[in-house]
């Protein structure tokens, strides 16, 4: 006679292991409880939908978008170009990887505020 586990044990097991496999383990307690925090089941209609994405961007200037860390009413009112706000140590574009060409975007900057002069300066000189 063997002993046969319940399936709701079985699937608690399965579950776990597979949450092992696929997930890396948090490195510390508070990393824990960020991801705790940030599951939730979906939303069945469009008012609960609406209503999260209001928490959700009241919640948004308070944390630093790469590390969750809450951030000084200093912090809260600088943004990246990326729209996104960072602690201290994540506000450089290289620290929080930012996905925005700082260079290309100065340089384009240029070109708008300094629009290239037509017919002037060396041809007009030389006519005389």
């Amino acid at each position: 006679r063997h002993y046969v586990p319940r399936i709701s044990v079985v699937r608690a097991l399965l579950t776990s292991h597979a949450d092992n496999v696929f997930f890396d383990p948090p490195e510390s307690v508070e990393e824990l409880e960020i991801t705790r925090n940030n599951l939730m089941l979906p939303p069945s209609n469009i008012n609960e939908l609406l209503e999260i994405k209001a928490d959700r961007r009241k919640l948004a200037p308070l944390v630093c978008k790469f590390c969750h860390r809450k951030l000084a009413l200093t912090e809260q009112h600088i943004r990246c170009l990326c729209e996104q706000r960072f602690c201290k140590k994540h506000r450089l574009p290289a620290a929080h990887l930012c996905g925005i060409d700082y260079k290309q975007t100065g340089r384009s900057r240029i070109t708008k505020e300094n629009p290239k002069v037509s017919e002037g300066g060396y041809h007009k000189a030389r006519e005389e």
